[in-house]
Formats: C-alpha cells, structure tokens, sequence
C-alpha cells in the first residue's frame, strides 16, 4: 500500500492513510493485555465506522474534485457498507472505488429502494479478486452481476501480490480519471498564499473528535481525503484474457483513503 500512497503524495493528491489494528487495546484493564479482532465480520464494522467518521469530517467538508476509496480484503466490506448506508452521498461524490479481495467474501451492492445503484457501483468501481478465491468455483462466477462490481481475476493469491501485480493499471486509471484537474491545478505558489490567506478556523482541524481504537497514518499537510488511492484506465484481463466481476471475501482490514481538492486544488481525495 506504501507504493500507492508515495505515488499519490508525489502526484499532488490529498492521501488519508488508514490501518486497523490487528489487536485492539481493552482501557478497562492492562491485565486482560490485547483482544483479538480477527473476526472478519466485526473488523469489517469497525473498518465502516471509520471510514464513515472520515467522510463526516474530511471528506465531505473539503471540496474534492474526485474522491477514491481504496481498501484491501474487509477494507472492500467497509467501502460497500457505507455506499449501501450512504447512496445518494456516494453517488454524487465518489469518483471510484478500488478493492482487492483474498480470503474474505466478495461484497455486492444493492439496494431495494434504488435500482440503479448496481449499474452504478459496475461503473464506478475495480474489485481485483485472488485467483484461489472461493468465489471462482461458485456459479456466481459464471456469469458476474453488476452488483458485485466490476471484477477481475487476478493471477495473483495474496493482497500483496495483488497490489504490486495490478498497480500500473489502478495507477493509470487515477491519471486518466484526474486529468482535467492535473491539467488546471494552481502551482504551489498560489496553494500557498490562499493557505496564508485563510482564516485562522480553516487552516486545520485538530480539534475534531477522537478517531478510538483505529491507527490514522498520513500526510499532516492536508486533510483532503479519497481513500487509498489506486488508479487505472482499464484493469488488466485474467491470465486466459477474461475480464470478470462478482464478490469475494476480506480478511485484513488494512483501509485506505486518498483524495484532493475540487476545481483548482489539489486531485483525487
């Protein structure tokens, strides 16, 4: 993931770095030491309130001109949970979604109220699923719905294989996606006298509340947000030159956020 936020940070995009840990500390007492939280389903619900938490505060009071939402294994149940709570907001704000699948299953989005949002989220979206997955040996991988996204079959098992194999493809659809706004952004000069400019209030907010039991690692320069960024044109075919999309699990609930500014500031939150 390291690769991908250098990346961003270097092409002038706003990165919110965002690591769950694998063991969360009990307050009421040191003697009980650390408490597993390996469980898929309530690291994916703590992985949701976060990211919910950072939309709230960051995401959404900053004017992004793309926003990209990246998570690995429960980090992809995150992301899906808080479109299927948010679908107006994510619809109207979010520029893609990025996830790469291991060992969890693979997420769908749908909605009983809103029957575009499965054609959305195809549309919006890049779900790269290891190829030992179990979603592969289902009949759901004969023929892939929409609501699972647009997914791909890596040749790769493991996330970290995933992330180096696929990176040129994420990274090229980020510069696609970003172009008007790499081509029109303001030079430093100018990002530095409207920052000397601002009201004192706007030139950071350190006093929103505490994020809790999550490890909140990023750029202190600015509070512009996506998610972990990832960016490609066009995601790479499987080893046999098929394309595929449907759901698969998430084990770790490693989440990332990276966004910009909107018009002439920075790119992808």
């Amino acid at each position: 993931m390291k690769t991908y936020v250098d990346w961003a940070a270097k092409q002038g995009f706003s990165v919110i770095d965002v690591n769950l840990p694998k063991h969360i500390t009990d307050d009421e007492s040191a003697l009980q030491g650390h408490e597993s939280a390996d469980r898929t389903e309530s690291r994916t619900e703590e992985a949701t309130q976060l990211l919910t938490y950072l939309w709230d505060n960051y995401i959404e009071l900053n004017d992004a001109t793309h926003v990209f939402l990246m998570g690995t294994n429960t980090g992809h149940g995150a992301i899906i949970n808080f479109i299927k709570a948010n679908e107006q907001r994510a619809q109207e704000t979010l520029t893609k979604t990025i996830s790469f699948v291991e060992d969890v299953s693979l997420q769908s989005c749908k909605s009983s109220t809103n029957d575009a949002l499965a054609g959305w989220y195809y549309q919006s979206s890049m779900v790269f699923v290891s190829a030992r997955h179990n979603f592969w040996y289902s009949e759901y991988a004969r023929k892939i719905k929409k609501r699972f996204g647009h997914v791909f079959k890596s040749f790769e098992e493991d996330i970290s294989g995933m992330l180096a194999a696929h990176k040129d493809i994420v990274l090229e659809m980020l510069l696609e996606q970003t172009e008007d706004w790499r081509n029109n952004r303001p030079t430093t000069d100018d990002e530095e006298m409207a920052e000397a400019n601002a009201p004192d209030q706007t030139r950071g907010r350190s006093n929103l509340p505490p994020i809790g039991n999550f490890a909140l690692t990023s750029p202190a320069r600015n509070l512009n947000l996506g998610t972990q960024v990832a960016s490609a044109s066009l995601p790479r075919a499987s080893p046999n030159g098929r394309r595929v999309g449907s759901p698969t699990k998430t084990a770790n609930a490693d989440f990332a956020v990276s966004p910009s500014k909107r018009t002439a500031r920075s790119p992808a939150r």
